[in-house]
């Protein structure tokens, strides 16, 4: 109810001064058109103005109808030059803030004139590479678009609803140089990156979740198990299914108890497991099969002539007592439990007539993958880190001898805390925007990466990061730190000659950020504060989206792609 009254307040409030408005610029004409065409009317004595119109005597100078015009006009654009003045959108505190941090000069190595320059240096090879990913727009000062560069790696702290994917992940990926990826939990941005896309290479559609394709025939099929090349890879991929599975799949107070016994054991096991299927061409299916069945002993034949060490080992887990046998069974089953679900193993399975996904070929032209998942019992998060990782090595291989790709490879990892089991992201990340791997990750909040990836993992990526923006965020004690690392200004004190000393961005102040707004910090810049701009502000954009949105249906309906020249890596000088 209180609502609705305040609403209904302003509203006449509104009216009442559209109608003072009126009659005063009705005013001001008549009285300046009597100079002009005299009607002998007493426009300063109102009393009499009510009389003359009581008797029908009101006379209304001719010229004053062409100067109501003029006056309408002049106040429209007062009023929008007035807005403008006041930078649009956003509150007298948003535009204050913008003007206590860097604008102009001080953001010249994040705009397009040295941002040209680090692209050109960078990617001598590339034509036409654009200065960066855009970031936003300063918000204070002279509006100028802001820029991650290329060798830059982004994390992006935004909570639900704020724009991440409107304003970063549909345009970013809509302007990706060369391959791209996306990660999400969720249908928004889907259709129009795939809109925006499609006639740019093939799109790849991992979701075996019916997240966005609903149809029960894969898009296509990739098994990490392709990725297995040795006991080191082996080892890699048993910890992402095992991380997945701890979130996917909550223990009991037992299983967490006869799981951390066991557990050394359980990941050697089902690392043997994945190795010796890898070596025989087997699926992902027949991995949690064996070691269901506690063949210890098949994996360990299979393993003998290659890998000794490892067989050896399997060949001792068999001879283990019953009992104890049995409980490293139960535990490594638990560490693979995601790998009993039908729509896994049919997207990991090869399948005669569905297509399979080569990661060196999706590295040639402008290609596009989509990892959608969520987190619960049946996530494909393991396979996700696989893919990503394997899309990763690819890149890496493309240009052997050379520091960085040749065409930077974009990823837009969003919800990655969420449903992306990647323990050792941290690390990895610290060398990737090295080879020209410009990957952004999306989180929701600080305290999410820290979860995830622990305190010390959550400062290394944004330390390692040239970019990080974050939006309205309530993480008080994250927050202060944040506040303390941008610094303090001077003002002087209100009924005196003292000056104070404030943060320049307070805690409140990141709590009250408005959308589609965020601070900005970087490795080569003072932190600012942008404004971002949603996908369907940009005409041109919206127009590519507009046309592509028939086959982003058509792809969300299971059906099968046209066939695609793929755009040739026009970038690339002879």
């Amino acid at each position: 109810m209180s609502k609705q009254t305040s609403t209904d307040t302003l509203m006449k409030l509104s009216l009442a001064g559209l109608v003072v408005g009126l009659a005063a610029i009705a005013w001001v004409a008549a009285f300046l058109g009597e100079f002009l065409t005299p009607t002998g009317m007493p426009w300063t004595n109102f009393t009499e103005l009510v009389a003359r119109f009581k008797e029908g005597t009101f006379a209304w100078p001719a010229a004053a109808t062409w100067i109501a015009i003029v006056l309408a006009i002049m106040a429209l654009f007062g009023i929008a030059l007035l807005a403008a003045s006041r930078g649009g959108a956003g509150s007298a505190a948003q535009r204050e803030l913008g003007g206590r941090l860097a604008t102009g000069a001080k953001l010249a190595p994040l705009m397009e004139k040295e941002r040209k320059k680090d692209a050109k240096q960078l990617h001598p090879k590339a034509v036409d590479l654009a200065p960066g990913q855009v970031l936003g727009q300063t918000a204070a000062g002279k509006p100028a678009v802001l820029y991650q560069g290329w060798r830059d790696l982004g994390v992006c702290i935004m909570g639900p609803g704020s724009g991440k994917t409107s304003c970063l992940v549909v345009p970013r990926l809509a302007a990706a140089p060369g391959a791209a990826l996306m990660t999400s939990n969720k249908v928004d941005g889907v259709a129009q990156v795939i809109a925006a896309r499609h006639q740019l290479g093939t799109v790849w559609l991992w979701d075996p979740g019916k997240i966005y394709r609903q149809s029960d025939k894969p898009d296509f099929i990739f098994s990490p198990l392709w990725e297995v090349k040795g006991t080191e890879d082996a080892m890699r991929l048993a910890s992402w299914i095992i991380t997945a599975s701890l979130k996917n799949n909550p223990r009991t107070e037992s299983e967490a108890a006869e799981d951390a016994q066991f557990g050394p054991s359980g990941e050697s096991c089902l690392a043997w497991t994945l190795l010796a299927a890898a070596l025989t061409g087997k699926a992902l299916g027949d991995v949690h099969e064996w070691i269901s069945k506690g063949s210890f002993e098949k994996v360990s034949n299979i393993l003998a002539d290659e890998y000794p060490r490892p067989a050896s080992e399997m060949r001792g887990f068999d001879k283990w007592p019953d009992r104890t046998r049995g409980s490293l069974v139960a535990t490594t089953q638990r560490m693979c439990r995601d790998l009993v679900h039908d729509a896994i193993l049919a997207w990991t399975t090869p399948t005669p007539g569905i297509r399979n996904f080569d990661t060196a070929k999706f590295m040639e032209g402008r290609q596009t993958m989509i990892l959608l998942s969520e987190r619960g019992p049946g996530g494909a998060g393991a396979v996700l880190t696989a893919m990503i990782k394997a899309i990763c090595n690819a890149a890496v291989r493309k240009t052997p001898g050379e520091a960085r790709l040749t065409i930077p490879l974009v990823g837009e990892l969003d919800e990655v805390a969420n449903i992306v089991p990647w323990p050792t992201l941290p690390q990895d990340f610290s060398h990737y925007g090295s080879r020209g791997l410009c990957f952004t990750l999306y989180l929701q909040g600080w305290s999410q990466g820290c979860g995830e990836w622990g305190t010390k993992g959550m400062q290394t990526l944004w330390q390692m990061s040239g970019a990080r923006f974050v939006g309205s965020n309530e993480e008080t004690d994250w927050t202060e730190g944040l506040s303390k690392a941008i610094g303090t200004y001077q003002r002087k004190e209100k009924d005196s000659d003292r000056k104070e000393r404030l943060p320049k961005v307070s805690v409140q102040d990141f709590a009250e950020l408005a959308k589609f707004s965020g601070i900005l910090s970087s490795s080569v810049a003072p932190a600012t504060l942008l404004r971002l701009t949603p996908w369907h502000k940009n005409k041109e954009l919206s127009k590519t989206i507009e046309a592509g949105m028939a086959a982003a249906a058509a792809m969300a309906k299971g059906e099968p792609q046209p066939a695609t020249d793929p755009v040739p890596e026009k970038q690339v000088a002879a």
